[in-house]
């Protein structure tokens, strides 16, 4: 095996983001307990008094097993005390320390050989040492302590950052002290800036640094890009850490009030509204801050600002929905083509034009999907990947679901996109793609069941093979009934009386497709008795809009329902909830407003006679 040393310092390149456990530990992850620290550091230290003992310097591997970053500052101290009471010597310390940095094999050894550099590698070697491991993240935080030893250790934590990324920057910042100003400066233009940290360490600008005093002075082109920055911030909702930050939002915000006229500034005094609506954290000392933030961005030149940053896509999708909600401005595919094209795989754009676009909208971002993702290498391999198992390595598919959960109302484009999803990567985008040839089963060819009969050989979940096992069965027992609903239909009323809850029993036998449509379509369903149904004399059937029966009022609850409709009153329902995948679609049904007015006519009838031929005098 080589030296470590020599590798590195030979090295020209080295990976960015080696390290990355050890960053992730110290600012992410939660640190084990001082008990558990002080109990590796002494088995650590046994086994070091072990080989001191021997003289040699060969450690157990099985050491190993625990990174030393979980203790790293508990071993200099036992060891120190060791050095003291003259239980070890601190030559041989020293001669420790040399071999493991300078002759270490495992990374472990020079680790642990760089913790000790801080008091036992002789002066002239440390600027050697820190130089060649500040090139590598993964050993670079063990040398934290002796950095700091080093004169003028600041400016070499400032010179470092501006010369590396990923991890190395990373640990330089957030160990420099921001004693000068240009070091904010820096950190606010250029040194957020990275491939893999740039959202860590924005987060670490807002969070970690005071900026009251860069807010005094600054003018409205910094401004905009100050703004731009704590956009980034914000978005990722990191608002209770800015909850102790009076100071900063009291300079912030009357700042733009006095001289901002910019998107990003538009965008985070929205965000900040949201939070304090949300009461996410944004506290002010100010409790009429919401409202004055609401009155100063309803003037028509910042919804103009707004108007005319989205066409010159600024921002992100996320910006201009959180604008268009504020002004309430109608969002189609059209606006957000910009951001689309700037980034094809923005999961809030399609997530918005999915849920609230209309078709013509959906067919466009289906297309532009088409035109932007490579769908034969996304239907290429399907595994058994559970929802809970994605993250953002699975952006690529979860905008593929996104994409085919909209397309279901598109037929045939919205079938034959299906037919593609059924081989995807993960369970949810196969899922929705057999919704969707459910949907359409009555409408598949005999190319699509081979497909289907493709995909259901190579399917690796046992649900989901058992569905596309449902779609082969070409038999169809699916019932498309419709009855006449001119006489049942009713306006809906603030009046109207609810009644009770129920289930919608038979569903399972409808037709996939016009039940979709009828459930995706009508507001209101009407009831109608069944006279003849001969499983049961108190059938009542439930239809939508179009007159489509999407099922029977549960067979517990429909006899005081057949009473009330024998009895001539108005009833009517709305859906509380369905999920087909269940055969659950659950109701609320209405007493209609309407047999409240006939009584009251009934009555005044009485009164006056005309209903009685003159029985009240």
């Amino acid at each position: 095996m080589s030296r470590i040393f020599e590798e590195i310092k030979e090295a020209k390149a080295l990976d960015a983001n080696s390290g990355n456990f050890e960053l992730l530990y110290l600012y992410s992850y939660e640190n084990i307990s001082i008990g558990e620290e002080l109990e590796l550091a002494q088995e650590l230290i046994n086994e070091i008094l072990l080989i001191y003992n021997e003289d040699n310097f060969k450690f157990n591997s099985s050491l190993e097993k625990i990174p030393l970053i979980y203790y790293m500052n508990s071993i200099s101290n036992k060891l120190n005390l060791l050095v003291k009471e003259d239980i070890i010597e601190e030559k041989w310390l020293i001669e420790l320390t040399n071999n493991l940095i300078y002759k270490g094999e495992r990374p472990w050894e020079v680790k642990l050989g760089l913790i000790l550099a801080k008091n036992y590698l002789p002066n002239e070697k440390l600027l050697e040492v820190v130089q060649t491991f500040s090139k590598s993240g993964e050993y670079i935080f063990y040398l934290l302590n002796t950095i700091r030893n080093l004169k003028g250790y600041n400016s070499y934590l400032f010179n470092l950052a501006k010369n590396s990324k990923g991890v190395v920057k990373v640990f330089a910042i957030t160990n420099m002290e921001m004693i000068k100003d240009d070091i904010i400066l820096y950190l606010l233009e250029d040194g957020y800036k990275d491939d893999e940290y740039e959202d860590f360490l924005i987060s670490y600008i807002f969070t970690g640094i005071k900026l009251e005093n860069y807010m005094k002075n600054i003018d409205k082109e910094n401004l905009e890009r100050f703004s731009s920055l704590l956009c980034n911030y914000l978005r990722g909702q990191e608002y209770s850490n800015l909850n102790a930050k009076h100071e900063f939002l009291e300079r912030y915000i009357p700042k733009v009030f006095e001289i901002g006229e910019d998107f990003y500034s538009l965008e985070a005094l929205l965000l900040m509204k949201q939070a304090i609506v949300d009461d996410k954290g944004i506290n002010s000392n100010n409790p009429n801050l919401e409202y004055y933030i609401t009155e100063f961005l309803e003037k028509k030149t910042w919804e103009k600002i707004f108007l005319d940053g989205m066409k010159e896509g600024k921002g992100y999708c996320k910006s201009i929905i959180l604008m268009a909600d504020f002004y309430e401005y109608e969002l189609d595919f059209n606006d957000f083509v910009p951001y689309l094209n700037a980034d094809p795989k923005d999961y809030e754009g399609y997530y918005y034009v999915i849920n609230s676009g209309n078709k013509e909208d959906i067919l466009k971002l289906l297309e532009f999907f088409k035109k932007n993702f490579n769908i034969e290498e996304l239907t290429r391999n399907p595994e058994d990947i559970t929802k809970d198992m994605l993250d953002s390595h699975y952006l690529d598919e979860m905008v593929f679901t996104l994409v085919l959960k909209g397309s279901r109302i598109l037929y045939p484009k919205g079938k034959e996109i299906a037919l593609n999803g059924i081989s995807a990567k993960t369970n949810d985008c196969r899922n929705e793609a057999i919704k969707t040839l459910r949907r359409y089963k009555d409408k598949l060819t005999k190319k699509d069941l081979d497909l289907i009969g493709k995909a259901y050989d190579n399917e690796p979940n046992y649900e989901l093979k058992e569905k596309l096992e449902r779609l082969l069965y070409k038999g169809n027992n699916e019932k498309k009934e419709n009855i006449i609903i001119d006489k049942l239909k009713i306006d809906e009323h603030v009046g109207d009386i609810y009644i009770l809850s129920t289930n919608v029993a038979g569903s399972q036998f409808r037709s996939r497709r016009f039940l979709e449509e009828e459930l995706e379509k009508s507001n209101l369903f009407y009831l109608q008795i069944e006279e003849d149904n001969p499983y049961d004399d108190r059938a009542i059937k439930i239809a939508g809009e179009s007159g489509f029966v999407i099922g029977f009022i549960s067979r517990c609850d429909n006899f005081i329902l057949k009473n009330l409709l024998k009895g001539g009153k108005y009833l009517f329902c709305k859906i509380k909830e369905y999920d087909l995948e269940k055969n659950h679609i659950r109701i609320r049904v209405y007493l209609s407003y309407r047999d409240v007015i006939e009584s009251i006519n009934d009555t005044i009838l009485m009164i006056n006679g005309e209903n009685t031929g003159g029985f009240i005098n």
